[in-house]
């Protein structure tokens, strides 16, 4: 069986993206054994609903929902499948030799983006300072849950996450300063809200409700940004998000004085 790929590589830009399509749009060449072209990779985005991603030669599928995107390879023959009703899109990635000039070019950000459909300066500072504030707060949490654990594998988990969320602040802050923006100091309500519960499973399950509003941000925002750098952060951010929703669901968060049943 193939092992399907759940991150895109570093080097890409997003350079092209479809229509939305749901259950009845999807074109039925979607739905039938199809490639993309040489050096471009694919990115399925659900934003409601589960989509059956499936690979061919050798064959391997998976259920892609808003927390699990599904990567497509250059040259990968695939199909896809809707699971009942559903809303999802592909994003198209190249490299800077294969990336349209077009869209390579993508490297700025005014005042005029918002009557083009991408996000102003303005609004974008906001969106990433909102984020900022959100990273902080989830970076703080997961640093004193890890702390506090008694069991190895959740502290590690915790950390795990806390490091990922210290790296996306940093990002954040050299984003907003690359706008000429001013960095929000403050940490988001999510940090006082967490600390409240003390009982460990559903303080994670709160962390990964927090995971889960930075990814449909992040969602919202990506397709407006026109800055293609900016653009692979913020695409970085999501599957690292994406990624640890999925580890801290399968994580067991029953102290080990509860054991096996």
């Amino acid at each position: 069986m193939v092992v399907m790929s759940d991150v895109l590589p570093d080097n890409l830009f997003a350079y092209r993206r479809t229509p939305i399509f749901d259950q009845d749009s999807l074109p039925a060449a979607l739905r039938r054994r199809h490639t993309t072209k040489d050096d471009m990779w694919g990115l399925i985005v659900v934003l409601e609903g589960r989509l059956l991603y499936r690979l061919l030669d050798p064959r391997s599928e998976r259920v892609l929902d808003p927390q699990t995107p599904g990567v497509i390879k250059p040259r990968q023959a695939h199909e896809v499948e809707p699971v009942g009703p559903v809303s999802f899109f592909v994003e198209f990635y190249g490299d800077a030799k294969t990336v349209p000039p077009a869209a390579s070019a993508m490297t700025q950000v005014d005042s005029s983006d918002g009557g083009m459909g991408f996000a102003g300066k303005d609004e974008l500072v906001a969106c990433l300072n909102e984020l900022l504030e959100a990273e902080r707060a989830g970076a703080r949490v997961t640093l004193e849950t890890a702390r506090a654990a008694n069991d190895q594998a959740i502290a590690g988990l915790m950390q795990h996450i806390q490091h990922d969320e210290a790296r996306w602040c940093a990002m954040l802050l050299r984003r907003i300063k690359g706008l000429d923006g001013i960095a929000s100091p403050r940490m988001g309500a999510f940090y006082a809200k967490a600390m409240a519960i003390d009982d460990l499973a559903a303080r994670i399950a709160f962390l990964n409700r927090g995971q889960g509003w930075v990814v449909r941000k992040l969602r919202e925002i990506i397709p407006r940004v026109r800055d293609a750098s900016l653009h692979e952060d913020l695409n970085h951010m999501l599957s690292s998000h994406i990624a640890n929703i999925t580890l801290a669901n399968s994580a067991d968060t029953r102290s080990p004085s509860e054991g096996a049943t």
